[in-house]
């Protein structure tokens, strides 16, 4: 090989190294980079996990991690990503003295991506402010119970308690595949002998929590009188009766 070939042949080769290098480079990827916590009551401390990845095909090397103002972040484990690793950063947003305003607050990850050296967070969401009467939405899924007076339509029109939907004992059948099955129910009928028959029904059907009031309405009136008792009506809706196998 003369020299000019072996001098060429370097040359491609340096050439080829570099563009080989120039194509490795790591790639950061956060997945769900905009945190929305909707609403929360003022004092509540909001938490999140983002999950940093190295998409690249070279080290991520994660440089700095900046929370703004009202935001605490967990010091990461490791720093350094092989392609395809992935790293927790665990986020932490203090709502205190937020109350009545839309919060944004953002955490800015500096890192050796080329393409994105910065690479924000987010954290967004409404803080109302704190009341007596307020309550989150997690403070009730696990105690929501619907009321369902299971007696004839006129007994229910006469008297019922508050919050009740009226569907008689000889309807539910009817109803088991319009109703969802993983919501509790409370059932009462007059004197606790119908509603029984019902909930073993529903618990055949699928349905996950159903509970029977022992004695009825009769038991009711007899421990608490006419308390929370009303005549408000609250029944299933005709436009849905219509949509029953053999109506409409």
């Amino acid at each position: 090989m003369s020299k000019a070939t072996a001098g060429v042949t370097g040359m491609v080769v340096w050439v080829l190294a570099i563009g080989v290098l120039a194509l490795s480079s790591p790639s950061i990827v956060v997945e769900e980079s905009v945190y929305d916590f909707g609403w929360v009551i003022e004092g509540t401390t909001v938490k999140h996990t983002f999950l940093i990845s190295n998409q690249g095909d070279s080290d991520l090397e994660i440089l700095d991690v900046r929370a703004g103002c009202g935001c605490t972040t967990t010091e990461l484990p490791f720093t350094t990503l092989i392609p395809g690793r992935v790293v927790e950063l665990n986020a932490a947003l203090s709502t205190a003295g937020f109350g009545g305003s839309t919060v944004g607050k953002s955490i800015t990850i500096r890192s050796n991506d080329p393409d994105r050296p910065e690479f924000v967070l987010q954290l967004v969401g409404s803080v109302v402010p704190d009341a007596a009467y307020l309550v989150d939405v997690s403070e009730i899924s696990g105690g929501f119970r619907l009321l369902l007076d299971v007696r004839p339509r006129n007994d229910y029109v006469a008297g019922h308690l508050v919050g009740a939907v009226s569907m008689p004992a000889d309807e539910v059948p009817s109803w088991l595949d319009y109703m969802p099955k993983d919501v509790a129910y409370l059932l009462y009928d007059q004197s606790g002998r119908a509603a029984p028959d019902v909930a073993e029904t529903m618990l055949l059907a699928g349905f996950a929590e159903v509970s029977v009031i022992i004695g009825g309405m009769s038991e009711w009136i007899r421990e608490y009188g006419d308390r929370s008792i009303t005549q408000i009506e609250l029944i299933l809706l005709p436009l849905l009766e219509s949509t029953l196998p053999g109506n409409g």
